[in-house]
């Protein structure tokens, strides 16, 4: 019975958890040329995951990317900085594939919109051939719940 009770408080925790999570629908663009639209959504208070596609380098895009908050409390008028991780993958005359990591900012334009900033370095392999370039993304994130 006491296991029974304990697994059902850290199953109605994490329900709880995840009910409050915010999530996101967005575009962005960036470099290569790239628009997108994308889906992001809370991990916890303090991270989260972003989804998107687009068309970028003359073809198909898509990529996961993980934000980790340095503090989910606005600064100053409304910044939220952050910094994260991700890989993309293109489809544009071959495959290709491109880790890259990246500080940014979101700005709470109001409690259902928000702009955000990223930059920082990638590496994109694809058949043969290793370029070192900078990623950059702007966007809007439009909450969805």
């Amino acid at each position: 019975m006491k296991k029974t009770l304990i697994a059902l408080t850290i199953l109605g925790g994490a329900f709880a958890t995840n009910a409050s999570a915010a999530t996101y629908g967005g575009v962005h663009t960036g470099t290569g040329l790239g628009v997108g639209v994308h889906y992001q959504t809370d991990i916890d208070a303090d991270s989260a995951y972003r989804v998107g596609v687009g068309f970028e380098n003359g073809g198909i895009g898509a990529g996961v990317d993980y934000l980790n908050r340095v503090d989910r409390n606005p600064v100053g008028n409304g910044f939220v900085p952050y910094y994260g991780a991700g890989v993309g993958v293109g489809f544009a005359g071959g495959v290709s594939v491109a880790p890259r990591a990246f500080v940014g900012t979101d700005f709470v334009v109001n409690q259902n919109a928000r702009v955000f900033a990223e930059v920082g370095p990638k590496v994109t392999l694809n058949s043969g051939a290793t370029n070192v370039a900078l990623h950059g993304r702007v966007g809007l994130n439009f909450r969805l719940n």
